[in-house]
């Protein structure tokens, strides 16, 4: 296990992730956040080196203070388990609002339509996979008070994604043949745009 860990600590320094960043966030992830590229470089370290978050922590002797043990909101983890706590060994994967789930990998880059639909594409969950969102999805965002969605973002922040803010993004809707619908969460309104318009992503996963 010594020479796996060893590894799994190489493959973080090669991604620019050190290890006393990463123990911070074993320890308490609220206070020491990793961004969600960084998040899915870790995952997959730990996979591909073969150990476990429960080894790590044995190994560094890290013991988590976490202080939020039952989220304001419901999260569905890598796995596909859905509940309102932390799971030791688990990692969140996006937060839900009603039936949808909102990733924590949101590119910080700004997109056109066709790219930013390719991007969501390429992220699978349980199978299913991710869309910039419906208008289902962003009415009911749209629809939240504004205490509940500072509370939303503040929550999405803690667990390492980035929050909605009050952007433009991307709905998975189209007007007409080269003309697209976005949602502008300042204005709480929808606009049509120009597939080649570049402009925020978030991927959604619509629950069953």
């Amino acid at each position: 296990m010594e020479e796996k860990i060893s590894f799994f600590e190489d493959l973080l320094s090669v991604n620019g992730v050190s290890k006393k960043q990463f123990m911070a966030y074993l320890k308490n992830p609220q206070e020491a956040p990793l961004s969600p590229d960084k998040l899915d470089f870790v995952e997959k370290a730990m996979n591909f080196a073969g150990v476990t978050i429960k080894a790590l922590r044995n190994a560094w002797n890290v013991k988590p203070t976490m202080k939020l043990e039952t989220f304001p909101f419901e999260v569905i983890y890598t796995d596909g388990c859905r509940c309102r706590r932390k799971l030791d060994g688990k990692y969140v994967w996006g937060v839900i609002v009603n039936d949808y789930a909102i990733s924590l990998y949101r590119p910080k880059k700004k997109m056109a339509f066709k790219e930013a639909k390719s991007f969501c594409s390429g992220l699978v969950l349980t199978g299913e996979i991710c869309t910039p969102g419906d208008r289902v999805f962003w009415n009911q965002v749209l629809s939240l008070k504004d205490s509940e969605r500072e509370a939303l973002d503040k929550f999405i922040t803690c667990l390492g994604g980035e929050p909605l803010n009050k952007e433009c993004f991307w709905v998975d809707s189209c007007f007409k043949k080269e003309d697209f619908w976005s949602v502008n969460l300042k204005e709480k309104d929808f606009h049509i745009c120009p597939f080649f318009k570049k402009m925020a992503v978030c991927p959604i996963l619509k629950l069953k």
